[in-house]
Order: C-alpha cells, then structure tokens, then sequence
C-alpha cells in the first residue's frame, strides 16, 4: 500500500517536472543570470586584489554583459507570459508544498522571517563547528548544517509560528 502512495508521489512529482509553467521557467533563468553575474563580480574582485592573472577580467566583464542581455531578455519575456495570462484569464494552482508554505510564510510573518531564518542558522552553525576546527571537513559540515537548519527553523518553525498567528 505504502508502495503504491510512494509511487503516486514519484508520479506527481516527474510530471510537475515535466509540465512546468513557462513563468517559473523564466523565473529561474532570470535568478541563474543574477547569481552568475554575482559570482563573476567576486571573481573579478579577487583577481584585481590578487593582482595576479588580472586581464582574465576583460573576459569576465564581457560574461556580465552577456548575463545582463540574457536576464533582460528573460525578464521581457516573464512578463509578455504573465500579462498574456491575465488577458486570458489563465489561473493555474501551484501545487509545489514549499512554495506554498513560503508564500504563507511570508503573508503572515513577513519577509524577514526568511533573513531572521537565515541568520540563526549560520550563527547556530558557526557555533557549534567552530569548537571543532576549521578543516575542509569541518566547513562542509557547517554548510550542510546551514541548509538543514534553515529548513528546518523556516519550514517547520516558521510555518507552525504563521499558522499560530
């Protein structure tokens, strides 16, 4: 019985996959654009104080600008979709659970819930790692324990303090 429930939820999830609405696609993109853009620019940073091998930064200015056209492109995009929905009157559900629970997260607490979230799990985090050492071992355990503990304060503690509220 269980089996068949697992295998109903593996189903739904590989066609949520398949069938993904193409705004959360764009919305995707346009955050790959700016995360790239971000990790180029600390690149940059380091290899201008660095000093050393400082002409790949030509290179990487020109990636920005590719990045920026990209996400410019992606965002016009974005929005023809969801204007061209509303016209039609196109309402679709989402039925992502954590999305869900972020959204409600965020009506009744707020964004800062999420940055609150964030802060106490690299505080909580870097506390107890840093009895340890700081080996490459110690700093992969201190990030992984980040993402737990943020799902867990956010998602578990934030959700039951939003229902409360």
């Amino acid at each position: 019985m269980s089996q068949e429930k697992n295998k109903s939820k593996f189903e739904e999830w590989k066609s949520a996959v398949k069938n993904t609405p193409p705004e959360r696609l764009l919305k995707i993109n346009m955050q790959g654009y700016i995360l790239q853009s971000i990790g180029l620019l600390i690149v940059c940073t380091i290899l201008l104080f660095r000093g050393s091998w400082w002409w790949l930064i030509f290179a990487f200015i020109f990636s920005i600008w590719n990045n920026v056209s990209g996400f410019i492109s992606a965002w016009k995009q974005y929005d023809e979709v969801v204007s061209l929905k509303k016209e039609m009157g196109i309402v679709e559900e989402d039925k992502s659970l954590h999305r869900n629970k972020a959204s409600f997260i965020k009506s009744k607490l707020g964004k800062k819930a999420g940055w609150i979230s964030i802060i106490l799990s690299v505080l909580i985090s870097y506390s107890s790692v840093s009895y340890f050492g700081w080996q490459w071992y110690h700093k992969t355990i201190m990030i992984l324990c980040v993402f737990i503990l943020y799902y867990f304060i956010y998602f578990k503690l934030g959700y039951s303090l939003a229902k409360r509220k």
